[in-house]
């Protein structure tokens, strides 16, 4: 174990997704407000204008909450990793690995026993990665569901769910990693001891 001060990403990372987070679901009122004056006048520009803006901004926002909280627990569980065996050996066999292999592998390498993968932190976890994948990796094609504006305020809003419960999950599983988990309320400092 180092004894080096890391910087802690996951930190800075949470903060992003939980912001984007709160301006999406801001988004959601404006973009329903213009769905409905729409729907009483079809032909009003100033409306079509006002949801196509909030639609792209809601698109922007959800993306960000959505990849940043997948990001901020990958980049925790590499730090976790990181610090407990190595960050050489991290980076040498653990590195490529997906985020969920991530959160079943590191753990019971640390601390020899298994994440808990049947609670609700972990089952987010999952669909979580999937959300993420299914936006970056994004093919295009008739009737994509991962852009429109209700998948994507689902998508957001289970982010930050998937984000807190595997924070809670870590928790509970590893106590003394509850000082470095404070991370998930956007709280904190960019580096830890």
């Amino acid at each position: 174990m180092s004894e080096e001060p890391r910087i802690i990403a996951s930190k800075v990372y949470s903060s992003m997704a939980k912001i984007a987070q709160r301006n999406v679901a801001d988004c959601e009122v404006t973009l329903r407000k213009a769905e409905a004056a729409i729907r009483i006048d079809p032909s009003n520009s100033v409306r079509l204008d006002e949801y196509a803006i909030a639609h792209n901004q809601l698109l922007r926002e959800a993306c960000v909450a959505i990849v940043f909280a997948a990001a901020a627990l990958e980049a925790y569980i590499y730090d976790y990793g990181a610090r407990r065996k190595s960050a050489t050996f991290m980076k040498k066999y653990v590195d490529k690995l997906d985020i969920v292999a991530k959160w079943v592998i590191v753990p019971q390498l640390v601390a020899r026993k298994r994440f808990p993968t049947d609670r609700q932190g972990f089952q987010l976890l999952v669909a979580l990665a999937s959300a993420r994948n299914e936006l970056v990796h994004f093919k295009s094609g008739p009737g994509e569901k991962a852009m429109s504006a209700q998948w994507l305020i689902e998508k957001a809003k289970l982010a930050i769910d998937a984000l807190d419960a595997v924070v809670a999950d870590m928790e509970s599983f590893d106590p003394k990693e509850s000082p470095l988990l404070q991370f998930s309320s956007g709280k904190g400092l960019w580096g830890a001891p």
